[in-house]
């Protein structure tokens, strides 16, 4: 069954915590295309956007990794993020600024394959203006 697009997936409840594990550190959070635009259309200095998820992947190695990446001295200027599968419409706009892949696995097993793929869509991009979607 697939649901209507653009409709969340999860309650609200559940995503809370989840979105405030990045809040609580500085981050921005993006909820509409507007907030987006906003955000990153002709954004100076260094954005960072990050795609929060509900699943594994973010609660085991995106958030956690962001906190620690952000111990360092060197420092985005600008905190976002946007949350995949529950401000759909966000997310779409957000992944059309940056025009990488969607989804990317992420596990030690694709490590090879996650960096061919990032470093192929930026070669693109420098090359022809064109990414993946």
């Amino acid at each position: 069954m697939r649901l209507p697009q653009h409709q969340a997936i999860y309650d609200e409840r559940m995503v809370a915590p989840m979105r405030q594990e990045l809040t609580r550190i500085g981050f921005d959070e993006l909820r509409t295309p507007e907030q987006v635009d906003s955000a990153l259309k002709d954004a100076a200095g260094t954005t960072l956007v990050v795609v929060n998820s509900i699943c594994g992947c973010a609660a085991r190695n995106a958030r956690p990794a962001v906190t620690l990446a952000l111990r360092n001295e060197a420092k985005p200027e600008k905190l976002t993020t946007v949350f995949a599968g529950q401000d759909v419409d966000a997310t779409q706009r957000a992944r059309e600024y940056y025009r990488l892949p969607a989804v990317v696995a992420v596990d030690r097993s694709a490590q090879g394959w996650t960096a061919r793929v990032h470093a192929r869509a930026l070669a693109d991009r420098r090359t022809t203006g064109a990414g993946y979607r």
